[in-house]
């Protein structure tokens, strides 16, 4: 989730995103005029690790050297992309190639 520039509301995170905040502890879907019935918890993301699966063509999986200083860059709303570092935001700490996940610290936050 991050925080919208212009209308200063939190959407959907996206690629090379500055302004991250937290993420949403369930999925949510809303009608055209959405109540405050409709709401969902969040974990905000300052001083947390996540674990969060990886996509990627080129790059297909993690090695040493990648952990701590390269950081990647979200694929889309729930996984992170090996593939894109420009603008990366998610600082790999561990990994399990078995299982295609990361451990990561979210280091762009909007706080």
């Amino acid at each position: 989730m991050q925080i919208d520039a212009t209308s200063r509301k939190i959407v959907v995170g996206v690629a090379a995103s500055t302004t991250l905040v937290g993420i949403a502890n369930r999925s949510i879907t809303t009608g055209a005029s959405p109540t405050a019935k409709d709401n969902i918890g969040v974990t905000l993301l300052k001083n947390v690790v996540v674990r969060l699966p990886y996509v990627g063509t080129t790059k297909t999986s993690l090695v040493e050297a990648d952990l701590y200083s390269t950081k990647f860059d979200l694929a889309d709303k729930v996984s992170i992309n090996l593939d894109d570092t420009t603008g990366g935001m998610c600082q790999v700490i561990a990994y399990d190639n078995t299982k295609k996940t990361a451990d990561v610290l979210v280091t762009t936050l909007a706080f």
